[in-house]
């Protein structure tokens, strides 16, 4: 997945991405240029007011701070922590406009 995000100083662009925490992936920075944008991860939530069946997916909410002016290429990536030379399960490359 690619994209594109435009955002101000101090804006927040939020993502919701699917988490398989269950199963010991995260999602986590890979590059991110962190003089433009900070990258904060909130814990796997549900879409809903109900509680998630069993086998049902959550989301990990994800939160792109404009700090300064410029471009930041960010790139995420979902894989287990210990599995340091695996390959990716997942992975999100974004552009992100700060103005």
């Amino acid at each position: 997945m690619s994209s594109t995000i435009h955002i101000a100083v101090g804006d927040i662009h939020a993502l919701l991405l699917d988490s398989l925490s269950g199963a010991g992936y995260t999602w986590q920075v890979a590059a991110n240029d962190a003089t433009i944008t900070d990258i904060r991860f909130f814990a796997p939530v549900t879409t809903s007011n109900t509680t998630p069946s069993i086998g049902g997916s959550l989301k990990t909410r994800v939160e792109i701070i404009g700090l300064k002016k410029g471009v930041s290429k960010i790139h995420l990536i979902q894989k287990r922590v210990w599995e340091v030379t695996a390959t990716p399960l997942e992975e999100i490359r974004l552009t992100v406009f700060v103005a």
